[in-house]
């Protein structure tokens, strides 16, 4: 299955940067199902999406800043507006025609902290383009 292989190389990458593996990672679904299908796979994770109350969304958001939770799957909550310093594994699951929300997922990971000397970034949607984006920047 598809998701389990996802899984795996998002396991391993979200543990490479340090042997204790609690870098957070940033997970962008195609949808809510997805999202919630996707997190069961992470211990210490978290959904964000229009399905869930504001104050789940907020309380994810809380223990995700804090570190109580290392992997959040979210749909269209981390597009703008939302700062989590520490984010050092970004992974794309889903397709962005807008090179601006692209842009604006990416830079979730981009922020420094202070401590962090590198972002890893997983795009598993296939689009070339963006490698080409990434790169150039």
């Amino acid at each position: 299955e598809r998701d389990k292989a996802e899984r795996e190389i998002i396991a391993e990458y979200s543990k490479i940067m340090d042997i204790s593996g609690n870098k957070k990672t940033l997970l962008f679904c195609e949808g809510t199902v997805h999202a919630d299908r996707i997190i069961t796979y992470f211990e210490k994770g978290g959904v964000m999406h229009s399905k869930r109350t504001q104050e789940e969304n907020d309380d994810v958001f809380h223990a995700f800043e804090r570190g109580d939770l290392q992997y959040v799957a979210s749909v269209n909550k981390f597009n703008e507006g939302k700062h989590v310093p520490g984010v050092e594994v970004i992974v794309f699951l889903r397709a962005t025609d807008s090179l601006t929300i692209f842009w604006q997922q990416l830079g979730r990971a981009l922020a420094k902290n202070g401590t962090k000397t590198k972002v890893i970034d997983l795009d598993f949607v296939a689009n070339l383009e963006r490698l080409s984006l990434v790169r150039d920047r």
